[in-house]
């Protein structure tokens, strides 16, 4: 009796461990294969239901996508890890912008409040303070044998900083193929 007890006790462990960001049971089961196969099939589960959003959206929902846990109504800004207000132009100040992690000049078009794809995909904008996205440009991601803090690496890379790299990482993935007809190809 006892035995069956603690088989039914490890049956339901994974359950209980699942977490609350895990995707739905089934939601990967079309991703198989290799290559540009894995690529689209992935293509194809993302865009499955996705509710294009605006550049303009990414104003109001970084209040969701980057709140500060510790404050609430601020948001944590990438690269420095500052918490702000969350409330867009405060008073006639932008003390955070709109950060793409794809620079916006390296994509085709320009992002405006009604554009959407890439430009204006909330899993590929980051709230950032306006100088440190400045100084970043344009510039690439650069990582190799770094660590510590946000800084400009030569003249044409910029490392986000211990605390954003993986995000970043992950950001840049999601772009590159969610969009790949954007042409977006990581270096």
């Amino acid at each position: 009796m006892a035995a069956a007890y603690f088989v039914v006790f490890c049956a339901a462990i994974p359950t209980a461990l699942a977490g609350p960001y895990d995707p739905p049971p089934t939601y990967y089961n079309s991703a198989t294969g290799t290559g540009a196969t894995l690529k689209n099939q992935l293509r194809s589960i993302m865009t499955s239901g996705q509710i294009p959003r605006s550049y303009g959206d990414f104003r109001y929902s970084a209040k969701i996508t980057d709140a500060d846990p510790n404050i609430p109504g601020n948001i944590l800004l990438v690269y420095n890890r500052a918490s702000v207000s969350g409330v867009w132009n405060q008073g006639g100040q932008l003390p955070w912008n709109r950060e793409h992690v794809w620079p916006q000049s390296l994509q085709p078009g320009s992002a405006s409040n009604g554009t959407k794809g890439n430009l204006g995909d909330p899993h590929a904008l980051r709230p950032a303070n306006t100088q440190i996205n400045s100084d970043r440009g344009h510039r690439a991601f650069g990582f190799e044998n770094t660590s510590g803090s946000y800084r400009t690496i030569g003249n044409d890379y910029f490392y986000p900083g211990d605390a954003d790299r993986g995000d970043i990482a992950r950001q840049l993935f999601y772009s590159t193929t969610r969009y790949a007809s954007s042409n977006l190809t990581l270096v």
